[in-house]
């Protein structure tokens, strides 16, 4: 019982994140491509829960299905030609077979892989936040800490590249 209800969540959230992908896509007006993009994010939130991924899960509200989703939708609904909604494309037939093909490549070799991870799924702890918080303290502190100064540098850039000239 304890190892069908895992499955079953995963398998109902992972066709509730495909099925609004496509929807994502395949809708013209752009507020609901925005709302199946929440949904979407919220999905793949679930299935990080799912998979015992709990730092991820959180990382995932947080960050997509909290900010990001939210500016996308206030963007969209500031957008002043939002009636028209996505322009025809002539496009589509050569995109659904890049898809078709991508998808076919990815189904073969998914079926053709070896996963020795279900094997030690079972040794996971509970949380994982408190590994990644160690790892990257402990060992990736300085890592972790010029990341922090490049995206400072880059975010310093961008304000002054992108600041109009006064004088």
């Amino acid at each position: 019982m304890t190892d069908v209800a895992p499955a079953i969540a995963f398998w109902v959230l992972s066709i509730v994140a495909v099925v609004a992908a496509v929807g994502v896509v395949g809708s013209r007006n752009l507020f609901h491509s925005a709302i199946f993009l929440t949904v979407v994010f919220l999905a793949v939130a679930g299935l990080y829960l799912v998979l015992n991924s709990d730092f991820l899960f959180g990382i995932q509200i947080m960050v997509y299905a909290g900010a990001i989703a939210v500016l996308i939708v206030f963007a969209v609904m500031l957008t002043h030609q939002i009636q028209s909604g996505n322009q025809e494309g002539r496009q589509w037939i050569p995109a659904l077979g890049l898809s078709l093909s991508l998808f076919v490549v990815m189904a073969v070799v998914l079926a053709a892989g070896v996963f020795p991870a279900t094997a030690t799924m079972a040794a996971l702890p509970e949380s994982t936040t408190m590994l990644i918080a160690k790892a990257l303290f402990n060992p990736y502190v300085l890592v972790f800490e010029i990341a922090a100064v490049v995206l400072l540098a880059a975010m310093i850039g961008a304000i002054v590249i992108a600041r109009e000239d006064r004088g």
